[in-house]
């Protein structure tokens, strides 16, 4: 059934009649406009115009009353007269009709001239003033807003930025929508701030920020919230070595790591994690460390330290949320002077620490990927052709086998913003043949060499070490779901339950081997 069926008043209702009103309806404004645009002026001409078509042209009767009572021929002449008269009078009229468009122009172009003695806008160039106008009006584009803190997130001034900017280059005034709670700001004309805490400041702090750009729609701007840190993030190491190899001067130089790296990180809520720090006892292994996940079913899972740095809440109660073992039967250079036989012992804390943050694999060996529950790393992970190994329903391809050890290009990372930062997926670490706690878990150390070689690779060489995370392992961070910034005045000198290992790298070789 057709709504005509349905309704026969809708199916009779002239559709014509709303074609006509419209057309009308369109006629009058665009009369209406023409006049605003036109001005007063077209209005003289047209009254100039009415006045000379009302003069009449008929002198007949005056010529009847001065003429004596005529003969028949006369009348007969007169007739004939009055008709070709007749003819004249309209045909003059007819001309008297037509004058008033000419006239309208004439006078129209006389006023524009005589009237003012500046410049005065054609009636073209006012419509596309009043059309662009209307045009950057009603389709002005918001500005965008995205607040992000430089400098403090460790120590010192805080410092950052509203970061705004507007498409159309229209100036921006900032305004304080929602002041800090645990602190003062002070917000620049460039949309630079200073945020000052107070003696209730416990690390975290947030203020509202709104951008303004002229627009009458937006009287409001567009808001942002600016997040504010300093110390947010604690650490809290428990040695279970007794002391004798973890000195106090070890210990000072892992806490000095972890302190800086959170300059890298911004939290909503202040954190303290949990870490047990022991030996490592195998004799191939730098270090290991690693982070429980927060569930055995099937799925993809953060580390109990990851969702606790993201949400704030305790998976795992009392217990430590992260674990770090470290072999101290090599020697390590502990400050910024590292020597040509020493490990980086600040490259690869920071290193261990990531693992911990969320940055490994759960993905075993050929035959071992029996599970169904998996990292948020895991989530990312492709082949090169950008498919899947890890289906819908968490169970793994086993198609995908021999990309493990490399074959067909091996896997990769694919998180929009690693891929981003990188210009492609990012070569995952898939060694053949296979190395427990190492593969999967790190960048590839046959890809990242050299001026290239990453914090997050699996092995590392003697001298110092690489102590700045890159474009790409920040983009990594931020596809496991941090907020991530660079830190501008960090302390390093930057010139390594789920457990992954470190491993050293043989003399004369670029890559290494596992040495155990």
């Amino acid at each position: 059934m057709t709504v005509a069926d349905a309704n026969p008043q809708l199916a009779t209702r002239p559709r014509g009649n709303w074609l006509v009103l419209g057309a009308a309806s369109a006629g009058v404004g665009a009369a209406l406009l023409g006049f605003s645009l036109l001005g007063p002026q077209t209005g003289v001409a047209a009254a100039d115009g009415a006045g000379e078509t009302s003069v009449s042209a008929g002198p007949s009767t005056t010529d009847r009353a001065e003429t004596s009572r005529p003969t028949a021929a006369q009348r007969r002449a007169e007739r004939r007269a009055t008709r070709t008269e007749t003819r004249q009078a309209r045909r003059a009229d007819r001309t008297v009709d037509a004058e008033p468009a000419s006239a309208d122009r004439d006078v129209q172009a006389s006023a524009t001239v005589s009237s003012t003695a500046t410049p005065t806008a054609t009636p073209t160039a006012t419509v596309t003033t009043a059309v662009t106008s209307t045009r950057r009006t009603l389709f002005n584009s918001a500005p965008t807003v995205t607040p992000v803190q430089l400098t403090g997130q460790v120590d010192g001034p805080i410092t950052g930025t509203v970061g705004a900017s507007d498409p159309e280059g229209d100036p921006l005034t900032y305004r304080i929508r929602r002041a800090p709670r645990e602190g003062s700001v002070q917000l620049a004309d460039d949309g630079t701030y200073t945020y000052t805490p107070n003696g209730q400041f416990d690390g975290v702090d947030t203020f509202r920020v709104a951008v303004l750009d002229g627009s009458p729609f937006r009287p409001w701007g567009t808001s942002a919230t600016s997040l504010i840190n300093q110390g947010a993030i604690t650490f809290q190491f428990r040695y279970t070595d007794g002391g004798t190899t973890w000195t106090a001067q070890r210990q000072q130089a892992l806490q000095d790591v972890a302190r800086e790296l959170t300059g890298y990180i911004m939290v909503t809520q202040p954190v303290t994690l949990t870490y047990n720090v022991g030996v490592e006892t195998n004799p191939g292994n730098l270090a290991s460390a690693g982070s429980a996940l927060t569930s055995g079913y099937a799925g993809f899972w953060r580390t109990v330290v990851q969702n606790k740095l993201l949400s704030g809440v305790d998976s795992n109660g009392s217990a430590a949320d992260g674990q770090i073992n470290w072999n101290f039967s090599y020697a390590w250079g502990l400050d910024d002077t590292i020597g040509a036989d020493e490990y980086d012992f600040t490259s690869t804390a920071l290193h261990e620490l990531l693992h911990s943050f969320g940055f490994l694999s759960e993905i075993d060996k050929a035959g071992s990927n029996t599970g169904r529950s998996w990292t948020s790393f895991d989530r990312f992970v492709v082949a090169a052709d950008g498919h899947k190994p890890i289906s819908a329903f968490y169970t793994w391809n086993t198609a995908d086998n021999a990309r493990l050890t490399g074959a067909s290009g091996g896997l990769f990372f694919g998180g929009a913003n690693a891929v981003a930062a990188y210009g492609g997926l990012v070569p995952l670490y898939t060694p053949n043949p296979w190395e427990s706690g190492s593969s999967m878990s790190h960048l590839d150390d046959t890809t990242f060499t050299g001026a290239d070689d990453q914090v997050m690779n699996a092995k590392a060489g003697k001298g110092p070490g690489v102590r700045v995370l890159s474009a790409v392992e920040l983009g990594i961070l931020k596809d496991l779901g941090y907020q991530v910034v660079t830190p501008q005045n960090s302390a390093l000198a930057f010139v390594g339950l789920l457990v992954l290992v470190r491993r050293r790298r043989r003399a004369g070789s670029s890559v290494g081997e596992d040495a155990a």
